[in-house]
């Protein structure tokens, strides 16, 4: 868990990144129909989400390690490394094993943070003038 919380920057990761993996998620499909899919079917590893999920156990492990929790003004809670611990990990950990839950972060974000599928978002593009335009 720490080493998640390091490849996602090790500040101000949000809990809510770790409970939607508990979540089944809209994906398009290519016959251009939507379905929700699970972490696994995702390709995110069935330990870890058992262990994201559960929040009672999360908290425990974070209250475990140095890890610090903080309430953002709209109340959501996010997950911050020590300072000093972060950098230790950041010299000790080998490229490879960084580059490894670099690539678990990004599936995270990638699976819980699901395109938008209502209105078509809003295109912008730079005019003549250098001013954006909407397109």
């Amino acid at each position: 868990m720490l080493l998640l919380i390091h490849a996602l920057g090790g500040l101000a990761v949000p809990d809510l990144l770790f409970d939607a993996t508990c979540r089944p998620q809209r994906r398009w499909q290519d016959d251009g129909n939507c379905r929700e899919i699970t972490a696994p079917e995702f390709g995110l590893s069935k330990r870890l989400i058992d262990l994201l999920s559960n929040e009672k156990h999360r908290r425990q492990i974070i209250n475990e390690l140095q890890v610090t929790e903080k309430q953002l003004p709209d109340g959501t809670i996010t997950w911050s490394i020590n300072h000093n611990l972060y950098h230790v990990l950041s010299d000790s950990l080998s490229d490879k094993t960084k580059q490894m839950w670099e690539i678990i972060a990004l599936r995270l974000i990638c699976f819980t943070c699901s395109p938008c599928y209502g209105d078509a978002p809003q295109w912008y593009v730079f005019h003549s003038s250098g001013r954006l335009q909407e397109r």
